[in-house]
């Protein structure tokens, strides 16, 4: 897990940020159903606000799945600003190293 500043957006608050390798029997729009539902749960109720984002409780992402590549309106694997993001990149590069 790796602290970082807001990225895309000012804000005093700062993230956690932090990778997950799982192995799931769902089918990637039911993971994308079942992060979102837990979001909602934590009390996340938009993604943006006006196409902005901003600070919020929780931020599941679901970088990749296997080897799919998806490009829907609701997903898109790999996720399209991956390399863009230490924050992600960082983290991730940690859970690569470790499990495989």
């Amino acid at each position: 897990m790796i602290e970082t500043e807001p990225w895309g957006y000012d804000s005093p608050n700062s993230y956690l940020n932090m990778c997950v390798k799982i192995e799931t029997l769902l089918e990637p729009l039911q993971l994308l159903d079942a992060t979102q539902e837990i979001e909602r749960r934590m009390g996340r109720t938009e993604k943006t606000i006006n196409k902005q984002y901003h600070d919020r409780i929780i931020d599941i992402d679901i970088l990749y799945y296997d080897d799919l590549q998806i490009n829907t309106e609701r997903l898109t694997i790999p996720h399209p600003l991956i390399e863009t993001r230490d924050f992600v990149l960082k983290p991730l590069k940690e859970v690569i190293t470790s499990c495989c």
